[in-house]
């Protein structure tokens, strides 16, 4: 179990940093292929630094920034802390975190707090962050609707947030959105107009 937390919070922050890059491209006028804040290289920004400059941006609610920010301080935690072995050791880490995720995601009706329930409070804090970014993405979508010269933009755009839906309507388990929702805006995006991977990561 151990492993299995640290690898998932690290491929989730990964995926969710990816769309952060591009939605503070977007909202910045940044090329994020040759970006050196935004790319992938040594001096880009770190995920926590891009999740703030996000929130600077005061795009947000109070409550979504500080969603964001739970997240971005989980992730960080497993990432640069051997001690976070797991999402409890984890969590006993951070200051406020259980409480917070506890009195937003907790199941009342449980008396124990388990590994289990915690790993259940991250999928729910998982799957409000994606609902932020996609907010995020209808926003951009909606700025550059009248903007010709950014046609290619938006159609990717429009492929990430109709998977977002379709995702979100059939209700499929937490563990599995993120791996169809990559897949499948990628593999429309990419029938639509052929691009570098690299764009997209």
């Amino acid at each position: 179990m151990a492993s299995n937390a640290r690898h998932l919070v690290i491929d989730f922050s990964v995926t969710v940093e990816s769309y952060v890059s591009t939605i503070l491209a977007q909202l910045l006028g940044i090329d994020l292929e040759n970006s050196r804040t935004l790319g992938n290289k040594s001096e880009g920004f770190s995920f926590e630094a891009r999740i703030n400059l996000l929130i600077d941006l005061k795009y947000l609610s109070e409550d979504e920034r500080t969603k964001l920010k739970t997240f971005a301080q989980i992730r960080n935690k497993f990432a640069h802390c051997a001690d976070a072995i797991d999402f409890s050791s984890c969590f006993s880490f951070i200051n406020g975190t259980e409480n917070y995720l506890k009195k937003h995601y907790g199941d009342k009706t449980v008396s124990t707090d388990t590994e289990i329930e915690r790993t259940k409070w991250f999928f729910s804090l998982f799957h409000d962050v994606f609902i932020i970014v996609e907010k995020l993405l209808n926003h951009i979508v909606e700025k550059t609707a009248n903007d010709t010269s950014n046609k290619l933009d938006k159609e990717f755009l429009d492929s990430i947030v109709e998977t977002f839906d379709e995702k979100m309507l059939r209700k499929d388990s937490e563990a599995e959105v993120i791996q169809k929702f990559y897949t499948a805006s990628y593999k429309r995006f990419k029938e639509k107009q052929p691009i570098d991977k690299q764009k997209l990561l």
